[in-house]
């Protein structure tokens, strides 16, 4: 079993973030509130939107996160309502798709556009990654081995998001263009394109 001061959870934008943030903080009792994008539990650290690649965790620190269908994700970012000038022009699904394909450039500018980037950004090859799709299942196994309870505290669900599959928002154009951008997502983490 770890101890859960060798742990560092990469918070995903739209990808389950909440549910294990407040799992966290009823198991372990924050010592300190937000500071930098890092929230510091007794011992325990929370990367809050942050990226594992630059960050010089030693090798006896296991980060772990949550991925999840791009499609979905492209969905659930679309209904989130802190985006602020990235929703400028948005005024429907497909205005989010175009603005995402005309967007590739964000790549570039490292934390600019965060909660847009690909999920692939904030992991590398020892993050121990956990899928939206099944959370609670492997939530539970995952905690299981590193002393933290078992069950999430939330789940949190948009309304909108509720109400319709994600599925339904699709057409052929927007699947296209949410595929092209998030390309690394779907190799890396197994999704199907087109589906």
């Amino acid at each position: 079993m770890s101890n859960p001061a060798q742990l560092r959870f990469l918070w995903i934008p739209k990808n389950g973030g909440t549910s294990i943030e407040q799992t966290l903080t009823a198991a372990v009792r924050p010592a300190v509130w937000q500071l930098q994008s890092v929230w510091r539990f007794d011992g325990f650290k929370v990367l809050n939107h942050g990226h594992c690649a630059g960050l010089g965790l030693p090798r006896s620190v296991l980060p772990f996160g949550v991925c999840r269908d791009p499609y979905s994700r492209a969905v659930s970012l679309y209904h989130a309502s802190h985006l602020g000038h990235v929703a400028q022009g948005v005024t429907d699904f497909t205005s989010f798709c175009r603005r995402l394909a005309d967007g590739l450039q964000w790549r570039v500018t490292p934390y600019r556009f965060n909660l847009l980037r690909p999920q692939i950004d904030y992991v590398d090859d020892r993050c121990r990654v956990l899928r939206f799709e099944s959370l609670a299942d492997d939530w539970r196994e995952f905690s299981a081995g590193h002393g933290l309870p078992e069950n999430l505290q939330h789940q949190k669900q948009t309304q909108a998001t509720k109400q319709r599959d994600w599925r339904s928002y699709y057409t052929d154009e927007t699947r296209a263009q949410v595929a092209r951008f998030y390309a690394a997502d779907f190799e890396r983490f197994g999704y199907p394109v087109g589906s």
